[in-house]
């Protein structure tokens, strides 16, 4: 008799294990179930931050271009300067008095990829009625974007538009010239700072236009290596114990981020077309639910490319403790 409630017991036990068992299967398999995919909201969130900010470089650096077309606003004689037209847009000195150079947007990249529209004005720094060349130490120069418009060619309804203002200041003195008579030698830097506050609109062909604000904080180290002029991006803002804060504000999702530029970000911006591809460089968008990894100048299977020219940049994160990627060309 005691065996067989010995054995009864055994049983009881080894079939409540078991249930135990398939409780705890169906209740992980109900779990993993309901995770859903987050990949399109995160790749909107990471490509934006990388294309923005493209679009915003590329203005600084025609901005710097500008600077050039005239002894007034460089500083040095004609015969040294480096620029003196943009591809797909006119450099207004008219206001020049004033200090004040108008550059009109109005046509197409040379890969016929991009068409921009809009207008950006630079207010040169003015001293007892004359304009404060932009090679002199310390200097700023105030730009206002006015309905700026970048419209993706290749994409149905795709553009960025951005308004606000941005000031730039020359930190080191100094300004680009030709590569063989120039302020920038191997082994020489120049340096200037960013403060911007922009408000960007993103596929405005809509009935509601809906913008998000943008802040832009970073230092920007011009360098020349072989014959070829090389920008690089950092941080230099602390926003919630976070170093190297390159940019902050409202993610098309709604939520707050600001973004750390983990390695600096470098761009080649030599030659006429500015081809807004970074060479390298790593950012972490913070505040979102799902921190984003962005890693600049990779192939199309997300490898970093050391030699050749990279074809996009790569987002990494997690999604409920397992890691998820996505691997996007430059536009």
């Amino acid at each position: 008799m005691r065996e067989n409630n010995t054995i009864s017991l055994y049983a009881g036990l080894i079939l409540f294990a078991f249930l135990s068992l398939v409780s705890c299967r169906k209740e992980s398999t109900h779990t993993l179930t309901n995770i859903h995919d987050d990949s399109a909201l995160q790749t909107v969130v990471g490509a934006d931050e990388v294309e923005i900010s493209n679009v915003f470089e590329q203005v600084l650096n025609e901005v710097i271009k500008a600077s050039s077309i005239t002894p007034t606003t460089n500083g040095k004689m004609a015969g040294n300067i480096l620029y003196t037209t943009i591809v797909g847009g006119g450099i207004d000195t008219n206001q020049l008095a004033s200090g004040i150079v108008k550059i009109t947007y109005y046509g197409q990249n040379l890969e016929k990829t991009k068409g921009r529209h809009g207008i950006v004005y630079v207010q040169f720094e003015m001293d007892s009625g004359k304009v404060v060349p932009w090679k002199t130490k310390g200097t700023t120069i105030v730009l206002t974007f006015d309905q700026y418009e970048v419209v993706y060619l290749l994409k149905a309804n795709k553009s960025i538009w951005l308004n606000g203002t941005c000031t730039i200041t020359n930190t080191s003195g100094g300004t680009l010239g030709n590569i063989a008579d120039s302020t920038l030698v191997p082994g020489n830097i120049l340096t200037d700072k960013v403060r911007a506050q922009l408000n960007f609109t993103h596929d405005d062909h809509v009935a509601k236009i809906q913008t998000w604000p943008w802040n832009f904080n970073r230092t920007r180290t011009f360098s020349l290596k072989d014959t070829s002029v090389v920008v690089s991006i950092k941080g230099d803002t602390t926003l919630n114990g976070i170093n190297n804060v390159v940019s902050w504000g409202t993610a098309r999702s709604e939520s707050p981020f600001y973004t750390e530029a983990t390695s600096s970000v470098e761009y080649i911006i030599s030659g006429s077309g500015f081809l807004l591809k970074p060479l390298s460089g790593t950012k972490i968008i913070h505040g979102i639910p799902s921190p984003i990894t962005i890693t600049y100048g990779v192939d199309n299977l997300g490898n970093p490319v050391t030699t050749g020219n990279p074809t996009g940049f790569r987002l990494n994160w997690l999604l409920a403790g397992y890691p998820k990627k996505a691997v996007l060309a430059y536009e």
